[in-house]
């Protein structure tokens, strides 16, 4: 099932029910983004331990001495299918699988669109509602009160990339009510 990285993001009150994740897509601070929150989502669920694998075949199955429930995260789709999904989600264990798109992960994007209990959330460039949701977003969480001329000319001037956007929110932020 595909979700949007600006709902995950926006939304205080978003809970991630399904696993394992997939993150993919081509703005690569936007991923990261949405992995910190996918991580921060699981230590507050009690989740301590966690597994960084590069690819597939650093996977070595062990067990945990006081029985934790492990995250794995992978930054390497290829070789992966369903049967390794299976793998690293064994022992109610969580799978966030975080790489950048590339022509290998065309089936493992399919199986996770088309699996009700997966999760996709794919990070591109930021169209017009995406941006108006995080800038919104940000402004309330900040407090902060543009005139309607200032608003709308960073709506049309900011970058449709998640980290410069990010970036010039956060000047903003530090510039007070100025």
């Amino acid at each position: 099932m595909k979700t949007s990285p600006e709902i995950i993001i926006t939304n205080d009150c978003f809970k991630p029910e399904r696993f394992p994740v997939f993150i993919s897509g081509n703005d690569e601070t936007y991923i990261k983004k949405v992995e910190e929150f996918f991580i921060q989502k699981c230590i507050e669920n009690g989740f301590s331990s966690f597994n960084k694998l590069e690819k597939i075949n650093d996977y070595k199955e062990s067990s945990s001495l006081f029985d934790e429930k492990l995250v794995n995260i992978l930054y390497g789709v290829g070789n992966v299918g369903e049967v390794e999904i299976d793998l690293l989600t064994a022992n109610d264990d969580l799978l966030i699988i975080s790489a950048k798109t590339t022509p290998k992960d065309k089936k493992l994007k399919k199986l996770f669109k088309d699996k009700v209990k997966y999760q996709l959330v794919e990070c591109y460039k930021l169209n017009r509602q995406s941006k108006l949701k995080i800038i919104n977003y940000f402004f309330e969480n900040n407090k902060i009160n543009l005139k309607k001329e200032a608003y709308w000319y960073l709506v049309e001037n900011l970058d449709n990339r998640y980290a410069f956007i990010s970036e010039e929110l956060e000047k903003i932020s530090l510039s007070g009510k100025k």
